[in-house]
């Protein structure tokens, strides 16, 4: 699911635009008064986070998309407390997941393309919640120094 789904240049182009407003986002759950290292966001915050924007996503489908975003654990022994953590990488891949499960009939579920606009659709829910606007994407177009521009024989 990740290979095929998240992992790509078209999904990390738009959450890479957008990585320092979502990173606000991110961190207006850290209460830093009550634990001064908390850099993590817990289930309820997202369950809190979702339920303050429009978004049609049900509350088991974002229980499911954190669950399934959470990073694999090397010792569960000593770190059973991390599953209950959300690091920002995981956040990001959270926010994948609600565009997989966004609730709208107009939207399709099989393409890429399809994703792309279910995930700007829920950045745009998302990053509402801090009063900003999702940045589009912008590809730019590196040219060759050394390449002739006069030449259109080529």
């Amino acid at each position: 699911m990740r290979d095929k789904r998240f992992w790509n240049n078209e999904i990390n182009d738009i959450l890479q635009a957008n990585l320092d407003n979502l990173a606000k986002v991110h961190k207006k759950f850290w209460d830093l008064k009550q634990l001064p290292k908390k850099k993590f966001m817990e289930m309820k915050e997202c369950e809190l986070l979702v339920s303050e924007t429009s978004l049609r996503i049900n509350l088991k489908s974002v229980k499911r998309a954190y669950i399934l975003s959470k990073m694999t654990c090397s010792d569960e022994q000593t770190k059973l407390d991390s599953y209950n953590k959300m690091q920002f990488v995981e956040f990001l891949e959270f926010l994948c997941r609600l565009a997989l499960d966004l609730e709208d009939e107009n939207l399709g579920r099989s393409s890429l393309a399809h994703l792309q606009r279910r995930l700007e659709i829920v950045l745009d829910h998302i990053l509402s919640f801090i009063d900003v606007q999702r940045k589009e994407v912008v590809i730019e177009t590196l040219m060759d120094s050394d390449a002739d521009l006069s030449d259109c024989d080529y």
